[in-house]
């Protein structure tokens, strides 16, 4: 079955644009959507367009929704799909930003934002240290160390990431492991 321009337009809208939580989360409702409860598209092509799109430049959601609307309906869907999975997260932006500028001389909006900020760093955290624990124990420490280099280069020193990159493969040709 042909879907309409229409119902890709709405499926992106929805699922393309509006899922929070970046591509995984996208991803899997574009999949139930498209390919579980429409059959507008087998899995491997749906597989196919998602590999593609990691290949891209640029935002690989906006790649991934085109993608997946070109192969159900050619350019217009290609098109639709793009508009679809990008012009509602593009009106949410600018509402919270007219938002925020309205709210930037108000100080009980400014405690709300810091809050919400030190909120999301504290999830951010939370999120790493089961991933990071592990890793603090015996030899593995100087990765974690390196890891956490690479992180404040990043971030904090304002290093360039391909630096970081191309410093983190001169490491790792270098590093040989202890014989176990």
């Amino acid at each position: 079955m042909v879907p309409g321009l229409k119902d890709i337009a709405g499926i992106m809208a929805r699922d393309g644009s509006l899922t929070f939580g970046g591509g995984g989360p996208t991803t899997v409702a574009l999949e139930k959507a498209l390919v579980h409860k429409h059959g507008w598209l087998p899995r491997p092509r749906f597989r196919l367009a998602y590999a593609l799109s990691r290949l891209t430049p640029g935002t690989n959601v906006f790649a991934f929704c085109t993608a997946l609307g070109w192969q159900m309906r050619g350019f217009a869907g290609a098109l639709i799909a793009l508009a679809g999975a990008s012009l509602p997260c593009s009106a949410v932006t600018v509402a919270i930003t007219i938002l925020l500028e309205w709210w930037r001389d108000d100080p009980r909006a400014a405690v709300a934002i810091q809050v919400a900020a030190a909120v999301a760093i504290g999830l951010v955290a939370a999120s790493c240290w089961p991933l990071l624990r592990p890793h603090l124990r015996g030899s593995s420490w100087v990765r974690t160390a390196a890891l956490l280099a690479g992180a404040i280069a990043l971030q904090v020193l304002d290093v360039p990431p391909l630096r970081v990159l191309l410093a983190a493969g001169v490491v790792g040709a270098l590093w040989r492991e202890p014989a176990p």
